[in-house]
């Protein structure tokens, strides 16, 4: 299968440099600003903390990189001064809501982009491309073989991977992801099977009635820091302690970083989501 966990990393999922900015040579990239928590953390897996000079303020993972936070270093931010007051030789983003490669390539400073993975084998290609980007491929195509592995190895270990359906809550009001979203990809790996329909901006926003009728054989909540929801809390909301997952105790509580973040902790991710499917039974 081209698209599924055995394909080989598409290097075309990430860019470089929006703008003809070239990077410099791996030699002379000594200075990484990351402004992008994701990345942050696979830099650091990746073995490359020597070369971190900062990280944005998010980036709390692992505990060396929040020594490196500036407050000042938001990806959003319409401020370039602080960033280019660092002296980078190469700046790392992942989400890219304001053009920010395309304002440091203004600047005359390269940027590696990695967006928001779609599918694991992104989750793949973005390790081996920010690899790439300072001249060790290598690291990354072993970071990513040794993440691949993780994750077939634990959907493997389930008794069998036939569909169930799940939803995943995002917070209270019951919005949720719909297939075609990264974490719908990761879910179907695992034979998890989305209780909604597709809608193009990847959420929709279900009734209570809805889920109790669906019927899900797995809840993954989303909403556990946020809002301090657990399994305890959705078995007494009205029809849910009838569920087939609350039931079997195939609810799943996930902590923030594995919803919001697509890089080695990904692994922490699908251990979870698996947790749920074999109590599912």
């Amino acid at each position: 299968d081209p698209d599924g966990p055995d394909a080989p990393p598409d290097l075309d999922q990430t860019t470089t440099t929006a703008a003809p900015v070239p990077l410099p040579a791996p030699s002379d990239i000594g200075r990484i600003v990351s402004v992008s928590p994701t990345h942050t953390e696979t830099l650091f897996a990746l073995g490359l903390a020597e070369f971190i000079v900062a990280v944005d303020p998010e980036s709390d993972y692992p505990d060396a990189a929040i020594g490196l936070q500036q407050a000042d270093l938001a990806p959003d931010s319409a401020d370039l001064g602080p960033l280019l007051a660092l002296e980078p030789d190469l700046v790392v983003i992942g989400d890219d809501p304001t053009n920010l490669s395309q304002r440091l390539a203004g600047e005359g400073v390269p940027s590696f982009s990695g967006p928001p993975a779609e599918s694991l084998g992104d989750v793949y290609a973005q390790m081996v491309g920010l690899a790439d980007a300072v001249g060790r491929a290598d690291l990354g195509e072993e970071l990513a073989g040794e993440i691949r592995a993780a994750i077939e190895s634990t959907i493997a270990s389930l008794p069998d991977t036939s569909e169930r359906v799940y939803f995943h809550e995002i917070d209270p009001s019951l919005f949720t992801v719909t297939p075609g979203t990264f974490l719908d990809s990761v879910y179907a790996e695992m034979g998890l099977v989305s209780m909604m329909s597709p809608d193009p901006s990847g959420f929709a926003q279900a009734t209570n009635d809805q889920v109790v009728s669906a019927n899900p054989d797995v809840l993954l909540l989303a909403d556990v820091e946020c809002c301090a929801v657990n399994a305890e809390v959705v078995a007494r909301r009205p029809g849910w302690s009838s569920v087939s997952a609350v039931t079997n105790g195939a609810v799943v509580e996930l902590r923030d970083y594995m919803v919001q973040r697509w890089g080695p902790r990904v692994v922490e991710l699908v251990e979870a989501a698996a947790g749920g499917v074999a109590s599912a039974g």
